[in-house]
């Protein structure tokens, strides 16, 4: 049986998960973001080359509260910025892409993803894909 290779996620139920919490959309985000590192852990583990996230279509970026969408980008910036510096990422030679209509972003984030694709672009032992400011519908 051929090993898989690729695996996506949609990354749904953040808010969902924090107003069952009782906390704001945005504490939701904040948890989906620290479980990326612990999937793309498991993906290693497993051996799965390619992974793809999809975290923000086009549909909800256009749609959500100005607030919410104002602490994703926080977030997003955050921990994009982290990559180039991360040691587990050079150590496991792991390419990052950024998919989508990138220019719908703040410039300060489409900035952090740009520094974590440069300082990746080499690698392609693991490659992980984030799809941002995709079209939803025509998934």
């Amino acid at each position: 049986m051929p090993k898989l290779q690729h695996i996506a996620f949609i990354m749904d139920g953040n808010r969902r998960f924090a107003r069952r919490l009782m906390q704001k959309p945005w504490k939701g985000h904040e948890w989906g973001a620290k479980k990326v590192r612990e999937v793309l852990e498991w993906c290693r583990e497993l051996g799965v080359k390619y992974a793809t996230f999809y975290s923000l279509s086009l549909e909800n970026l256009r749609s959500r509260p100005r607030e919410e969408l104002e602490m994703l980008m926080r977030i997003f910036k955050r921990e994009f910025s982290k990559i180039p510096g991360e040691e587990e990422i050079h150590k496991n030679e792991v390419k990052v892409n950024v998919i989508g209509k990138l220019e719908f972003l703040p410039r300060s984030v489409r900035s952090a993803m740009e520094a974590a694709m440069d300082a990746t672009k080499h690698y392609n032992k693991y490659v992980v894909n984030f799809a941002v400011a995709y079209g939803g519908r025509q998934e």
